[in-house]
């Protein structure tokens, strides 16, 4: 599911606090971080499209806030869990040990 990164810009009278909790009442699918120089707040939206859209909408409705801008739109799927590193194939098991061939000897002097 798509993730964006927002940034609301409150009205100078609004009170954070309430603009914060209005938000996340309205749209469960956005965490809204700590406030930043007074007057903005980043929040995250876990949304597809209609829904990402909609809740901007909502939030844009809201007499506290002036705008809300889209800063980043993550597409990748969150993982679960790092990756393993891959192995080391082994050589297939018909060739056996015949398939390394022996160092060459045969000419060298010293």
């Amino acid at each position: 599911m798509p993730t964006s990164g927002l940034v609301i810009t409150l009205s100078s009278d609004a009170s954070p606090a309430s603009v914060a909790v209005q938000a996340t009442h309205q749209a469960p699918d956005l965490t809204v971080g700590d406030l930043v120089g007074g007057r903005f707040l980043p929040a995250t939206l876990h949304a597809d499209q209609s829904a990402t859209t909609a809740t901007i909408a909502l939030l844009e409705a809201l007499p506290e806030i002036e705008q809300v801008a889209i800063t980043w739109i993550g597409l990748d799927d969150p993982i679960s869990s790092p990756p393993t590193p891959a192995a080391t194939p082994e050589p297939p098991s018909h060739l056996g040990e015949a398939a390394v061939p022996a160092p060459a000897t045969k000419g060298c002097q010293p």
